[in-house]
């Protein structure tokens, strides 16, 4: 999640909240001002308002629901795959993250996002550099062989 962005969403869903347009509902029509431009745009407007909330509602359900899959992905591959399928399926995503070039990342990092330990991805990684799948370099990975790390990550 993005910081700032879905909290001034959020925010503005809060805001859109219609009770205002509640309480004004009556009165429009009590007075018989409900008929008016004036109490037509409040209608309208009114209408737009109970929308706001019910589409953050929607949107915050949606990036919850796709965190909490990808969340039990994780600890299926983590409960399930051995550490260098892991350590390959999160090269390869970085690769498409990083459009290939060099993936600026520590083997601490690589170790977090494959849940295991440093000196594992160290083990790993000298593998795959030995097969000539990777080079590796100061806090940064260079995939050489696409092809044999997306192999070795099923």
């Amino acid at each position: 999640m993005v910081s700032g962005r879905w909290e001034t969403a959020v925010a503005i869903g809060l805001l859109l909240t219609s009770t205002a347009i509640g309480t004004l509902l009556p009165i429009l029509k009590g007075s018989g001002h409900d008929s008016t431009p004036v109490g037509r745009a409040v209608l309208t407007h009114g209408a737009v308002g109970e929308l706001g909330p019910i589409l953050v509602m929607a949107v915050l359900l949606a990036m919850l629901a796709r965190n909490v899959r990808r969340l039990s992905a994780n600890l299926q591959e983590t409960m399930y795959l051995a550490v260098p399928v892991r350590v390959a399926r999160r090269l390869d995503e970085l690769c498409d993250l990083f459009d290939g070039a060099s993936i600026p990342l520590t083997q601490d990092d690589l170790a977090g996002l494959a849940g295991t330990t440093r000196q594992t991805v160290n083990q790993v990684l000298v593998e795959l550099r030995d097969a000539g799948v990777v080079e590796l370099g100061r806090g940064r990975v260079d995939v050489v062989d696409r092809e044999a790390l997306r192999r070795r990550s099923r």
